[in-house]
């Protein structure tokens, strides 16, 4: 599991990479700029030194019944790669999240772009991720 603190979310593409940089403590993931694909290991390097942290999370597509297919092999890889360029790599399952960010922005009368639909679903990722580890409040 990823330490606490700021959190790099990634929705990882074929032709462009969403991003998004959040806090565990808050809970809240703040989209950044698409890259493309074909540097999206640089970007994503450059964005952890910008925002003082190696941690990652990158979405995992698991097909409907949960497990893996081709897209969560190639998430895999591409998480293997930012590891080797030193950062530290968790998972998370993205299925929907393309589909909750377009819903989202279509209810904030958003334009439904391409771009700002990836980096959406990379804030919902990466939020999904912190709630995911939250210990349940006793009541």
């Amino acid at each position: 599991m990823i330490p606490v603190g700021r959190v790099i979310g990634v929705d990882h593409g074929t032709k462009r990479v969403g991003l998004a940089v959040g806090d565990d403590e808050t809970g809240m993931a703040f989209p950044r700029p698409v890259v493309p694909a074909a540097r999206a290991v640089e970007r994503v390097a450059e964005l952890a030194r910008d925002e003082g942290t190696r941690s990652v999370v990158v979405g995992l597509p698991l097909n409907a019944d949960g497990s893996e297919g081709s897209q969560a092999r190639t998430a895999r890889a591409f998480g293997d790669r930012l590891r080797a360029a030193g950062l530290e790599v968790d998972f998370s399952d993205e299925r929907w999240t393309t589909w909750a960010a377009t819903d989202r922005a279509g209810a904030a009368d958003r334009r439904r772009t391409g771009n700002a639909i990836d980096s959406a679903a990379a804030a919902l990722i990466l939020e999904q991720y912190f709630a995911d580890r939250r210990p349940l409040e006793e009541t």
